[in-house]
C-alpha cells in the first residue's frame, strides 16, 4: 500500500504521480505530531510575552533564556509567572552571571521553592565574569559540589562552531560537561548535514548524551537575523 500523498503540478500530465510530493505520508506526518509533543519553546524575559503562551497545553515544557542585558532577575521572574500557569520551565543559568557561592545557593533555593526539576546552564555571553564562575563547567562543577536537586541539566552544543571558541577547545570542554549533564540542545541550526556530521563526530569521541535539535520556530526570517 502507498502511503503517500501527492499534489499535481501545474504541466504535470493528468494521472501521473508527481515524483516530489508536496505533502509529507501520514506515517511522516504521524511521526512529525510525535516529535512535537516532546519539544520545548524557547523563549526570551520580555515584558509581555507569557501572554502569548495562553494556547499552549498544560505541562508543555517552556525554556527560558538568560541574556546579558535581561539578567537572571528577570528568568526567574517569568519562571514564576509561568510555574503557576502549570507550565514545565526549564530556566536558562548563565555562569558568568552568578558572583559566588553564595549567589548560587540563593539561585538554587529559589528554583528549589518554584518547583523547577530541570535546569539549562549556558557560559553566557557576556565579555567579563560577574564572579567565580567563568564558564559553563565552573558552574556545573559547583551544582555537583552542592547537591542540587535538579532531575536533569542540560548544556549547549554547537554543531556550526562557536564565535569566541575554536573546534578542539569546543570538543575538550564537552567531554569534561558530560559527566554533570544529562543531555545536549544544539544551537538553532539550519543545515542538517552539519547537525549530523557534528552528532557523528561527538560520538566517536565518546560522548553519549541525547541531543535535542534547536530548530526555529514560525518567525519572519529578517527577525532571526537581528
Amino acid at each position: 500500500m502507498n502511503d503517500r500523498l501527492s499534489l499535481e503540478k501545474p504541466g504535470l500530465s493528468h494521472g501521473k504521480e508527481d515524483p516530489s510530493p508536496l505533502l509529507p505520508s501520514e506515517v511522516s506526518r504521524n511521526l512529525l505530531v510525535e516529535l512535537l509533543k516532546g519539544s520545548a519553546f524557547e523563549i526570551f524575559p520580555l515584558p509581555g510575552v507569557e501572554g502569548h503562551l495562553d494556547s499552549l497545553p498544560e505541562g508543555t515544557h517552556v525554556t527560558i533564556t538568560c541574556s546579558p542585558t535581561q539578567g537572571i532577575a528577570e528568568t526567574l521572574s517569568l519562571t514564576e509567572k509561568l510555574r503557576s500557569g502549570g507550565l514545565r520551565v526549564v530556566p536558562h543559568i548563565s555562569a558568568r552571571l552568578v558572583r559566588d557561592d553564595a549567589h548560587l545557593q540563593a539561585l538554587i533555593e529559589r528554583l528549589a521553592e518554584l518547583e523547577v526539576a530541570h535546569l539549562f546552564v549556558i557560559g553566557g555571553d557576556v565579555t567579563q565574569s560577574a564572579g567565580k564562575f567563568p564558564s559553563t563547567l565552573s558552574l556545573l562543577r559547583a551544582l555537583a559540589d552542592k547537591g542540587h536537586p535538579f532531575e536533569s541539566i542540560g548544556v549547549a552544543g554547537y554543531p556550526e562552531g562557536h564565535p569566541f571558541l575554536d573546534d578542539d577547545s569546543l570538543n575538550e570542554a564537552l567531554k569534561a560537561k558530560e559527566p554533570f549533564a544529562n543531555y545536549l540542545v544544539t544551537q538553532m541550526c539550519f543545515d542538517p548535514g552539519a547537525i549530523i556530521s557534528w552528532v557523528e563526530a561527538i560520538r566517536r569521541q565518546g560522548i553519549r548524551l541525547p541531543v535535542y535539535i534547536g530548530l526555529p520556530g514560525a518567525v519572519l526570517a529578517r527577525r532571526l537575523l537581528r
